[in-house]
């Protein structure tokens, strides 16, 4: 058993933030085509993200190698990651992360959307590159936008 502690949800340099999490950060092995590798390596996915029933982007396909474009859909990279296979016992899923997993607020107003987050009222807007890059747009809370952020 251990002992856990308060996280601080600030960054010295550079100020307070929200830990973000995403559906489509949690892969089921059933949606990766191609296969997984079958030696230790630093590994990316390429993700296929559709539009879904409730207006949200889920995962449709992933793969360790690149997707070719398809409509309505965008294909997102996840940040890279270290892959171990296990050959005895495959992972029914994959955790990854896109480079959007923190979002800096000013000094104090990260409780509120701590808050919307755990209740499920937080909703993120994003832009995806032609890499495969994700960037945050908009957080809003309750379908209501409470932070714009400009593309660079």
């Amino acid at each position: 058993m251990l002992k856990t502690v308060p996280v601080d949800p600030r960054d010295l340099l550079r100020g307070d933030y929200v830990i973000l999490a995403y559906d489509i950060s949690t892969i089921p092995a059933d949606k990766i085509t191609g296969g997984f590798p079958t030696e230790a390596t630093d590994a990316q996915l390429s993700v296929r993200l559709e539009k879904q029933s409730d207006g949200f982007w889920g995962v449709a396909e992933a793969s360790f190698g690149s997707l070719s474009p398809k409509d309505a859909s965008v294909i997102a990279r996840s940040a890279p990651f270290y892959f171990y296979p296990t050959p005895d016992n495959p992972p029914s899923s994959l955790n990854v992360e896109y480079g959007i997993e923190r979002y800096y607020v000013p000094e104090g107003e990260g409780r509120v959307l701590e808050e919307a987050r755990n209740t499920s009222a937080l909703a993120v807007t994003a832009s995806v590159d032609h890499d495969g890059r994700m960037q945050i747009r908009v957080i809003a809370i309750d379908g209501k936008p409470l932070y714009e952020e400009p593309l660079y």
